[in-house]
């Protein structure tokens, strides 16, 4: 059930070029929709973009932040799609044949199953989001106009939600496998008591799951550093301009509609959950790595009743542990846990004051 839900999934990844299929690897068809998809987005893109009156209108920090964004976009939606049917199409291929042996391993295939349809679930209410907000936007500023501004604006900002989805998928099902071995140390060696006859075959079986999950987790980094690095930084440079807008609609007393700040505060939202819960799910890994090797500490002080070999088998088992113990980069510009969204935060906040003060130089 869970390897079926899971390649409806990636089916619809494949649709969006975001993914390859969950159980084969790339057809010629994939990587030929693939270059027309990404044609089509460079050349409308360019189009778009010399359409927007903003780049003639705003003050020059403005402009630049708005160059920041469109420019994210498209190196996102190119640079992604090519990661799938050329540069990491090997690895993706590994990655998948990973996920498949856990999924046909693991205990918890109800929850697999649940998260799947969790994923699913958001695919399409972000789907559903971002047509009633262009159907918003083109009523405010009128459909030709605004279509002719931001026709592939809004397919590159669905592309960059739906991914935030299959990362947060993905990070969910090494979360279970880190969680399922802690649990699994927690009920051999928990109470304290740890003369088992078992004990080193169940050492040696966590040894492995460990050695496994380190692979896949700098499998994850090698395939996805460079798109968690453009999506957190057009995140950040998302919410600022958004931001902007908000205050320039609401300081500006003849252009205040309630709407259109419900619509900037929806898609900020949007954006700021999907990204922060990737980052929630890493920084959980991270919580999860740091309670297994708590536990082995805990087991080394009460080590008194083993033999010395066994008590050698322990420290080499957390030193085991160190080593491999698991971390999230973004292309190792800097590594990813909770901390990650203060710093966003903090970066919107600074250089929105500053966008402020701009503005408020302009206008005097």
């Amino acid at each position: 059930m869970a390897a079926k839900s899971l390649t409806v999934l990636f089916t619809i990844g494949k649709f969006l070029t975001i993914t390859p299929p969950y159980n084969a690897k790339v057809s010629l068809f994939q990587k030929v929709y693939t270059f027309i998809f990404i044609t089509f987005t460079v050349v409308i893109s360019t189009l778009s973009i010399s359409n927007r009156r903003y780049y003639a209108v705003e003050i020059y920090a403005k402009v630049t932040v708005n160059f920041i964004i469109d420019l994210l976009l498209l190196v996102f939606s190119c640079y992604v799609p090519l990661n799938v049917v050329l540069w990491k199409r090997e690895k993706w291929h590994k990655l998948l044949d990973n996920l498949n042996l856990m999924v046909s391993t693991s205990k918890n295939s109800d929850r697999i199953v649940r998260n799947v349809r969790i994923s699913i679930a958001k695919l399409g209410i972000d789907l559903v989001i971002v047509i009633v907000e262009i159907c918003f936007w083109c009523h405010v500023f009128g459909f030709t106009i605004y279509v002719r501004q931001f026709n592939v604006h809004y397919i590159e900002f669905y592309l960059i939600n739906s991914y935030n989805v299959f990362l947060s998928l993905i990070l969910s099902l090494i979360l279970i496998q880190y969680q399922h071995l802690n649990a699994a140390l927690g009920e051999h060696f928990g109470s304290g008591r740890i003369s088992s006859h078992k004990f080193p075959i169940v050492l040696n079986k966590i040894e492995n799951n460990l050695f496994f999950l380190k692979d896949l987790v700098n499998l994850f980094n090698n395939i996805f550093g460079w798109p968690i690095a453009i999506i957190i930084s057009y995140t950040t440079i998302f919410i600022l301009n958004n931001f902007d807008y908000i205050f320039k609609t609401t300081v500006d007393v003849e252009e205040i509609s309630e709407k259109r700040i419900l619509a900037d505060v929806v898609s900020v939202l949007l954006v700021f959950l999907g990204t922060a819960t990737v980052i929630a799910i890493c920084d959980l890994i991270l919580k999860e790595a740091e309670d297994i090797l708590a536990m082995s500490y805990t087991l080394r002080r009460n080590a008194k009743s083993l033999s010395p070999k066994d008590k050698e088998h322990l420290k080499h088992f957390t030193k085991m542990i160190l080593q491999n113990f698991p971390k999230f980069s973004a292309a190792r510009f800097f590594n990813i846990d909770r901390s990650t969204i203060l710093n966003m935060l903090g970066t919107v906040t600074t250089f929105f004051i500053i966008l402020i003060q701009f503005r408020s130089c302009t206008l005097s």
